[in-house]
């Protein structure tokens, strides 16, 4: 995967992108965490999709910014890393904060038709159903992170 610097509001983010192999997935992390999370998990994914992992605001290599992390900016950041690789459709999975910044990207209605899927642990998806929990739960050694599609456009 080769790492990216993305700029949002003069704060710098790190990115990581693999190869284009088909649609789109971010992974976003949980609070506290990086983007290292994902690595044992990638490799289930990397064949079939483009793998995108980027550190939040304020977490492992991405800037420690003063300001930034009400859910808007965060989505905000979201948007900056999809509009910087070129992506104008992706499925998001997300742990915890990660989830909750997930679940927010795909319902903003700056971009309500930009977001694929999402996907969140410890939470629950009163609008999202099952889209790949095979795949998901045989990549989780703890087998509880889930994915979620969204319903409706």
């Amino acid at each position: 995967m080769k790492s990216l610097t993305v700029y949002q509001q003069e704060t710098r983010l790190h990115v990581l992108e693999g190869e284009r192999n088909g649609e789109t997935i971010l992974f976003l992390h949980p609070q506290g965490g990086t983007s290292s999370i994902w690595n044992d998990m990638l490799p289930y994914f990397s064949e079939d999709f483009h793998i995108i992992c980027m550190d939040l605001r304020g977490h492992g290599q991405s800037e420690h910014a003063a300001t930034g992390y009400d859910i808007g900016t965060q989505c905000e950041d979201i948007r900056a890393v999809l509009d910087h690789t070129g992506v104008e459709r992706a499925h998001l999975i997300g742990n915890s904060l990660g989830g909750d910044r997930a679940k927010a990207r795909c319902e903003a209605l700056s971009h309500p038709k930009g977001y694929e899927a999402s996907a969140k642990q410890n939470g629950s998806h009163s609008k999202f159903q099952a889209l790949d929990a095979d795949r998901c739960a045989a990549s989780n050694k703890h087998g509880n992170i889930g994915v979620s599609k969204r319903l409706g456009a």
